[in-house]
């Protein structure tokens, strides 16, 4: 399993603002001492982190060289589990002036890349192909939330980034960091 000292020497400081160091720290020691996973489980679960924190420090890079631009009008869909929010979420998704970012451009945001180029579509097939393993390790995946690479995606991607999010507390049991969640 990763270790926060691994992560120290393969990010250094390039992972911005250090309020990721708790929840990581309760998130790996939870993983550790509670998840029983087996190979494959500890694989996917390294990968994931590895690919969020990798992420984080494409993000923080970025917004160093880049101006922000304030959203004009912001829509938040909420709800419930299971009471329709991710249809009406697809259904505002399909008016461009509501766009949401889709689940592969949520996954593989860095670098930039213009639409159509072999970069886009390079990145668009990376996300098609991780996209096929995760059904085939959770083949029921599309029985609790519809997704699929074009389509778009809520923030259930995004959340990880802070490493505060539902997500790992779906791959494994671990009721340390969920506890932890709760108290945030």
């Amino acid at each position: 399993m990763l270790e926060i000292k691994d992560i120290n020497l393969k990010f250094g400081d390039s992972l911005g603002e250090e309020d990721y160091i708790e929840p990581l720290t309760i998130l790996l020691d939870s993983l550790k001492k509670e998840a029983n996973f087996n190979l494959y489980g500890r694989l996917g679960v390294k990968y994931q982190i590895t690919h969020q924190l990798r992420m984080r420090s494409s993000l923080y890079a970025y917004s160093k060289k880049n101006i922000s631009i304030d959203p004009k009008e912001t829509l938040f869909v909420t709800g419930l589990p299971r009471s329709g929010t991710t249809f009406l979420f697809h259904l505002l998704g399909l008016d461009e002036n509501h766009r949401s970012p889709l689940f592969w451009e949520i996954r593989n945001p860095f670098p930039e890349v213009n639409k159509d180029t072999f970069k886009w579509k390079n990145k668009l097939r990376r996300t098609k192909l991780e996209f096929k393993v995760m059904k085939k390790v959770i083949p029921e995946i599309d029985l609790l939330h519809e997704m699929g690479p074009e389509l778009p995606e809520e923030c259930l991607l995004i959340h990880p980034l802070s490493v505060r999010s539902l997500s790992y507390i779906y791959m494994a049991n671990i009721p340390t960091y969920g506890e932890y969640l709760k108290g945030k």
